[in-house]
């Protein structure tokens, strides 16, 4: 099961780890997982869980890969569209192409990725 963290006891800071349980045995180099290994998760998504991968990239991922999730992090939001497809994130992380954006290496994206992450990984 995923495992919900309050850090620090702000609403904010709140980590969600989940444990990759499955990976193809084509998988791409780039893909950089582990099965058994817990990963931060920043995201869910119709298609996946956005998940911080043992390169730091913010990946996304079929849900498959890793343990069901019954519940997330009260304060996250969820946007849904009328075709079908939901984002859930933090609200640090919910404008629309955020993750687009990370990986073109936007500064101002980046930083708040990092700032983000940093807030929810130390104690």
């Amino acid at each position: 099961m995923a495992e919900i963290g309050n850090l620090r006891g702000s609403p904010t800071a709140i980590t969600m780890l989940i444990k990759c349980i499955y990976i193809p045995k084509k998988l791409t180099p780039f893909q950089r997982l582990t099965v058994g290994e817990r990963y931060l998760l920043v995201g869910l998504e119709y298609g996946g869980h956005r998940i911080v991968n043992e390169d730091g990239e913010p990946a996304l991922y079929p849900k498959r890969w890793f343990e069901k999730i019954d519940q997330y992090p009260s304060h996250w939001k969820k946007s849904e569209y009328d075709d079908g497809q939901y984002f859930i994130y933090p609200p640090e992380l919910e404008e629309r192409y955020f993750f687009e954006r990370w990986f073109d290496k936007d500064p101002v994206i980046l930083e708040t990725f990092n700032k983000f992450v940093k807030s929810v990984t130390e104690s």
